[in-house]
């Protein structure tokens, strides 16, 4: 059991990255830059081993249906479609809505360009559910 001193005192950036909670996770610069070094210039086996090594499955899960739901978002799909597709929720939907935003919108870019999305698909893909 912890003490009255050690549940009043602050956290360290150490405790941080090793407690969980809501606003709770720090991620330390240093270490997220050799993850992306680790992953830049590998083959695509490569770096489903390094997947299959670092993450459970639901975390891989977790990642997939958010790159799903992204692909779904930019098409022009509905809440409804995509829980039905997918079976995710709509606040996470609406996490991934509001990524796709952020930061300049670079997520939305990135993704358009890795799965060959134009504005041109997305807008003939919107006319065609509405059946125009």
């Amino acid at each position: 059991m912890l003490s009255l001193r050690e549940l009043n005192r602050s956290k360290t950036k150490k405790d941080l990255m090793t407690t969980g909670g809501i606003n709770d996770y720090l991620i330390d610069p240093d270490g997220f830059n050799k993850l992306i070094k680790l992953f830049s210039s590998k083959t695509d086996v490569q770096i489903r081993k390094l997947f299959s090594g670092l993450l459970t499955n639901r975390e891989l899960t977790d990642i997939t249906r958010r790159i799903l739901i992204s692909e779904m978002i930019i098409g022009g799909h509905t809440y409804k479609e995509m829980n039905k597709k997918i079976r995710s929720g709509q606040a996470t939907i609406s996490l991934v809505r509001q990524s796709l935003l952020a930061n300049e919108g670079i997520l939305q870019k990135l993704i358009e360009q890795t799965f060959d999305l134009t504005p041109v698909d997305k807008y003939i893909k919107r006319r065609l559910k509405k059946g125009k």
